[in-house]
């Protein structure tokens, strides 16, 4: 779950991020702080995040270092 600071909170998959597999999974500690877009929002669901970039593979969304 990632806080939004809105009224509900966001899904953001462990296969969501760049070269995520089964045995390499990211490793994210509660308050880290990711950049990463919106894949998905509906009024009935909660939004669904990603750590993919769909334009550019050399862009690298993940956790922020000193955020």
């Amino acid at each position: 779950m990632v806080d939004l600071d809105g009224p509900s909170d966001a899904v953001l998959g462990l296969y969501e991020f760049m070269g995520a597999t089964k045995k390499n999974k990211p490793t994210l500690q509660p308050g880290s702080i990711v950049y990463c877009r919106v894949i998905e929002i509906n009024k009935f669901i909660k939004p669904k995040l990603s750590c993919i970039s769909l334009t550019n593979k050399k862009v690298c969304l993940y956790k922020l270092r000193n955020g």
